[in-house]
């Protein structure tokens, strides 16, 4: 009994919590001068916050350079279990505009992104963390390939049957 007391209590506490922070104190962009000078924040505290909304703003205002290019569409065989199909769509992320014909580059990251994902099993796919795995093997080979020019890749859709 003393424990379904001491949760009955623990919960009205959190509630009450949940609740003084929801609908009595305002939000932090409500506050007066952006909340840190009526806590009573210190000079360095304020020039901190400004430094940093400094940086939010410029980097807000820059253009994303870069260039989205799609590659073929890949079709293998996974390496486990026998029979298990993979089809993957993908974009790279250049860091700058292309200034030349990428097809050839393109078309070695599909041979290589190929070559590796038939090496891949069906159990490491099947996680969160495992998809998460192959995005960034994936990625790392892109970005050797094009010595260092892609960012990185965007998986599109990963269809395994």
């Amino acid at each position: 009994m003393g424990f379904v007391i001491a949760v009955i209590v623990m919960a009205g506490l959190g509630g009450g919590a949940g609740f003084s922070l929801k609908f009595v104190m305002p939000p932090r962009e409500a506050r007066a001068d952006g909340g840190e000078k009526s806590r009573g924040g210190t000079k360095h505290q304020d020039q901190v916050a400004a430094v940093e909304a400094d940086k939010t703003e410029k980097r807000e205002a820059e253009p994303a350079s870069g260039q989205l290019v799609a590659l073929e569409p890949i079709l293998v065989n996974l390496a486990e279990p026998k029979g298990v199909r993979l089809r993957l769509e993908s974009a790279v992320l250049f860091a700058e505009v292309a200034k030349a014909d990428r097809s050839t580059l393109l078309r070695e990251m599909v041979q290589d992104l190929a070559v590796f994902l038939r090496t891949v099993k069906l159990a490491h796919l099947e996680t969160a963390s495992g998809l998460e795995y192959l995005r960034e093997d994936i990625s790392e080979l892109v970005q050797l390939r094009s010595k260092g020019h892609a960012r990185g890749i965007v998986i599109k859709s990963l269809i395994v049957e």
